[in-house]
């Protein structure tokens, strides 16, 4: 490639250029005016520029008479893309949205120009995913990842807003999340999934438990009441008086009848994720098989990743919350395989995030679901709460049903399901 001197002002920039964003080319300027161009700016021969865009903006500023320009000849529309696309990524001066949106375009040249390896073949020829990710030093997932975030940003352009990639991401998946719901709405119209009063039901769980038809139920995860009287708790301060009393004679009394209930109603195979507090684990566990279950004796543990908000100096903080795994008579797989921790570290949900002073964290609930059951299965949750299990339960296009006795928290979370079909959560 020749390299000379021209004008920079003769310089012609193509408005379709990726780069928007130049930031502060000053610093630039400055080591120009100290040091000189270093790096020549590449053009063609008709004078369009290639590459250096940056360097040509700041001896622009410095309204320098002559730079160095390398010029590159023959240079066919593609490979003059790929050199842009690629000087820049490799520098990491594009901001995401350019970035993303460049490893995307590298990628399509490529395959545009060597052609498509085909699907599920080894062979060498064409271009692949892979391919893009050798040549940018990256790994698969990573280009798979921005490759998807790009095709984000085309159908949803307000996710340029976002501040990080990590920030974009979460939003694309929320925003196709609603898309679906949007979808799954027209095509299933008034179908069980959108009828807001088959969804969520007030009353006594264990009256509507017996409504149920035996084996009707794919999947239950529930935290039920913990017979700790919650309202003379720190988590039930400002959350109102309860509607009913949940002391711990009265919370063993109830559940020695619901979970049998559950056993009736849960279909062979299936399995039934029950929050406890550790201090009654084998109440629990004794009360869960007598009703037919069989009970993981090792708990899934919820580590809340902070202190308890009760704490002493003679005691350690209690920072988790243990779920037993249980099945009807012979178990399911789980989907996600074998080898999984019985560990899962999640934040708690923030206070001024909660519909119920003991809401467990929809990541939590959707680990349990994703694992026991597919799309389409029925999810129930005989103490619904702040109904976080029925939403956990509809974003992963599964059929929910919730029993709540108290009218205040029935009234929260029938207003939270009724928005999350509208599609404004």
């Amino acid at each position: 490639m020749e390299v000379s001197k021209i004008n920079p002002n003769q310089i012609k920039v193509d408005e379709s250029r990726f780069r928007k964003d130049f930031g502060d080319i000053s610093e630039l300027a400055d080591s120009i005016r100290n040091f000189g161009l270093l790096q020549p700016v590449v053009i063609d021969r008709d004078f369009n520029l290639i590459a250096g865009e940056r360097r040509l903006r700041a001896c622009l500023s410095l309204e320098l008479p002559e730079i160095l320009v390398r010029f590159y000849d023959e240079l066919d529309e593609l490979t003059a893309r790929e050199i842009e696309l690629e000087e820049n990524i490799r520098r990491k001066q594009f901001t995401w949205p350019e970035e993303v949106l460049a490893k995307a375009e590298i990628d399509a040249l490529k395959r545009k120009k060597y052609g498509e390896t085909p699907q599920g073949s080894w062979t060498k020829e064409g271009w692949s995913l892979r391919d893009t990710a050798k040549e940018l030093g990256q790994s698969v997932g990573a280009i798979s990842q921005d490759i998807q975030l790009a095709k984000g940003l085309e159908l949803y352009p307000e996710l340029v807003k976002e501040k990080t990639k990590g920030k974009a991401l979460n939003r694309l998946k929320t925003l196709r999340e609603r898309e679906l719901r949007k979808a799954l709405m027209e095509k299933l119209g008034e179908d069980f999934e959108f009828d807001l009063d088959g969804v969520i039901k007030m009353g006594d769980c264990l009256d509507l438990l017996k409504n149920l038809a035996d084996n009707s139920i794919d999947l239950v995860v529930t935290d039920p009441p913990w017979g700790i009287n919650i309202n003379q708790t720190e988590a039930g301060e400002n959350s109102g008086k309860s509607y009913y009393s949940d002391t711990e004679d009265e919370v063993k009394n109830l559940l020695s009848f619901v979970y049998p209930e559950l056993f009736r109603v849960l279909k062979p195979g299936s399995h039934a994720y029950v929050c406890f507090g550790m201090d009654y684990y084998q109440w629990h566990r004794d009360e869960l098989e007598l009703a037919g279950f069989q009970v993981d004796p090792l708990p899934i543990i919820w580590d809340k990743m902070s202190k308890g908000s009760m704490t002493t100096p003679f005691r350690y903080s209690n920072s988790y919350s243990p779920w037993f795994l249980c099945w009807k008579e012979n178990p399911r797989i789980l989907n996600e395989g074998s080898g999984q921790k019985n560990l899962i570290s999640v934040k708690r949900v923030p206070p001024n995030e909660k519909n119920h002073p003991a809401e467990n964290p929809q990541e939590v609930l959707s680990w349990f679901i994703r694992n026991s059951s597919e799309p389409g299965d029925l999810v129930l949750d005989p103490f619904m709460g702040g109904a976080s299990t029925l939403l956990a339960a509809l974003s992963l296009q599964r059929k929910a049903l919730g029993f709540e006795k108290d009218p205040v928290h029935f009234s929260k979370a029938r207003e939270v399901i009724n928005n999350y079909f509208k599609g404004n959560i």
